[in-house]
């Protein structure tokens, strides 16, 4: 992507992350997809776990739904961290 954050047609080049919402049962991780032209969520999934898998099912919603096209870019951060504010 050579840090270039632009698409200028949509399902060109996409931008994931997952994030956690806690809930009184624990954690229940996000993962979303965003289509840099339209600045939409074009895929999302969530569940239990924050593994790959999680990402991939993402994914998978947005090319089922049409918003991906051949040879798209796909980019994310290359780690997984859960940082949590200290307890006070």
């Amino acid at each position: 992507m050579g840090r270039d954050f632009t698409a200028a047609r949509p399902g060109t080049k996409n931008v994931g992350d997952i994030t956690y919402i806690p809930t009184a049962e624990g954690r229940l991780y996000l993962a979303s997809w965003l289509d840099l032209a339209t600045r939409e969520v074009i895929g999302y999934s969530m569940a239990d776990h924050h593994r790959a898998d999680l990402v991939v099912d993402a994914q998978n919603t947005a090319a089922a739904l049409g918003r991906l096209e051949p040879g798209c870019v796909s980019h994310s951060d290359r780690g997984s961290a859960i940082h949590e504010s200290p307890a006070r």
